[in-house]
């Protein structure tokens, strides 16, 4: 039997606070959730992508203060290339973040496919969104987010110069690169597979250096195809959340705002749009069934525990 299958939780929480203490610490995450089960943290995290200025910013508000009003975390992805002079925003981010429960991400410098830009573009390009993180909110960010969710070596490159800690791409992307057996998993099986590789890293800590914990996004709350939308149901998005559970010990769930907006006829988000109700409403009762089945919402960063 592997040696690491028969610690408790708390030598693994230790291996996981080992593996991360030669990483540049960052600061830009809320309030740790400490895991007490080596299988299972039993956790959801919410990803919401796509914030910047001047853009349905009702939209945005409104799912923002979703979660402050219930005192619950949230992981805001956020283009830094476009974010910083629309002051109800940033309020409203740095309301969040200053009471602990944003993570702040980072969702690119703009908006692009990077795995089209070089190494090195991938590499400015990130230093550049962290620059403006930090000068924005005091912080950098551990957390890169790809634009539409798609990575390759470059970007594990990029951020392991860079000292980014953390990559939420998208699975499907995971997968592609090598059968998804970077996601970060905190099943049994996973947990015996560390035991060898925690030997090696301990003859070669450098290791860890080059390997990002990687946290995908699992579940798209709205599913979008050709520019069409396609509602994800409520008790769908629950039962994956269960499968995601059994399989990883933990969800990651995508939304955007224009997912509550009402488009035109084009299919594209105006300025005076309206808000899709229906929508809101089925929000609100995904967060509700979740809470009820004693699940957590957390961050990505509490996910990997990484601030030890």
């Amino acid at each position: 039997m592997h040696q690491l299958s028969k610690l408790a939780g708390e030598a693994v929480a230790f291996i996981l606070i080992s593996l991360s203490i030669s990483f540049i610490p960052h600061t830009v995450y809320a309030t740790v959730v400490k895991v007490d089960n080596n299988t299972s943290c039993n956790c959801v995290v919410f990803r919401l992508d796509d914030l910047q200025d001047y853009w349905i910013n009702d939209t945005q508000i409104l799912l923002m203060d979703s979660f402050i009003d219930r005192g619950l975390n949230l992981t805001a992805g956020l283009i830094m290339h476009n974010i910083g002079n629309d002051s109800s925003i940033i309020k409203k981010v740095s309301e969040g973040y200053k009471k602990g429960l944003f993570e702040l991400g980072l969702h690119g410098w703009e908006h692009v496919n990077y795995t089209r830009l070089s190494e090195d573009e991938q590499r400015i390009s990130l230093l550049n969104a962290n620059e403006k993180m930090q000068r924005l909110f005091g912080n950098k960010s551990d957390v890169f987010i790809p634009p539409y969710g798609y990575f390759n070596n470059n970007t594990l490159e990029a951020m392991n110069e860079l000292g980014i800690r953390l990559l939420s791409a998208i699975i499907s992307s995971e997968i592609n690169s090598n059968k998804g057996k970077s996601v970060f998993n905190y099943s049994a099986e996973i947990n015996k597979g560390l035991d060898d590789a925690f030997g090696k890293i301990n003859n070669d800590i450098s290791l860890i250096n080059s390997l990002p914990f990687h946290v995908p996004s699992m579940i798209s709350y709205k599913l979008y195809d050709n520019g069409s939308s396609i509602k994800n149901m409520v008790n769908n998005i629950i039962d994956d959340i269960d499968d995601n559970i059994k399989k990883y010990g933990y969800s990651v769930i995508v939304f955007h705002p224009q997912d509550f907006a009402i488009p035109e006829t084009n299919g594209t988000i105006a300025d005076n749009h309206s808000l899709n109700a229906t929508e809101i409403n089925d929000f609100s009762q995904l967060i509700d069934k979740i809470l009820s089945k004693n699940m957590r919402i957390t961050t990505l960063s509490a996910i990997v525990d990484i601030d030890n």
